[in-house]
């Protein structure tokens, strides 16, 4: 085992013990009594682990699918940020209004005089 924290599992009871004390254990709390093959692990554990293998490989396979989306959408809020970035302020556009009705009143005063 590469790690002893990873190879610990609990017993019916509750108490935490290594894969390794729990193949020495039979009878209370071991769940195959050491008689088997199988270590002392939980029935089916097998095929709940073939089952998390192949749904991680199905995660894996998805999120492979999904980078280049992902790319995609990182370049499309790239340039939303720069038209955003390039939009008037409202004190600007303030400041053109003003502008433009002092021009306007500039230019009827001109044609009245």
């Amino acid at each position: 085992m590469a790690n002893d924290q990873d190879s610990k599992l609990p017993d019916s009871a509750g108490q935490i013990y290594s894969l390794d004390e729990r193949r020495g254990r039979s009878g209370a709390g071991g769940y195959g009594g050491g008689a088997g093959n199988d270590g002392g692990l939980p029935p089916g554990l097998d095929a709940r682990v073939a089952k998390l293998e192949a749904d991680t490989k199905e995660i894996k396979d998805m999120l492979t699918r999904m980078e280049p989306v992902l790319a995609k959408i990182n370049v499309d809020i790239a340039e939303i940020k720069g038209r955003v970035s390039a939009m008037p302020t409202t004190w600007q556009l303030i400041g053109l209004v003003i502008g433009v009705f002092a021009a306007a009143l500039a230019f009827v005063k001109a044609l009245t005089i």
